[in-house]
């Protein structure tokens, strides 16, 4: 039995660009692979941006630099997108978040 990864997942070929777009941003280079190409919505954006905020605050142990790189990534990547009240909602909940986490770091 030939056990080919490449085969298995349908990888024809991984070019420089794949292997790049793999290391900025390896969940868009899975959806690329799962053929879930196009742009998403901001609630993809909240997530990217709060996994890269998180891991910021951590890595360097603080959690107010950190809230800030998730609040910058989030617009970085919203950019001039027109969601309305999707974008509102996710405001929002960036803002409680930011209140719960700080509340939470004078605890610790």
């Amino acid at each position: 039995m030939k056990n080919n990864v490449y085969d298995t997942h349908n990888i024809g070929h991984l070019s420089a660009s794949f292997l790049n777009t793999w290391v900025s941003s390896p969940w868009q280079a899975i959806a690329k692979l799962a053929g879930l190409e196009g742009s998403v919505g901001p609630a993809a954006y909240r997530g990217i941006a709060a996994e890269e905020g998180l891991e910021f605050a951590v890595r360097k142990n603080n959690l107010a630099e950190g809230i800030a790189k998730a609040n910058m990534k989030f617009n970085e990547l919203n950019g001039s997108s027109q969601f309305g009240e999707k974008v509102q909602s996710i405001e929002r909940f960036v803002s409680v978040w930011r209140e719960r986490t700080e509340g939470i770091a004078q605890l610790c």
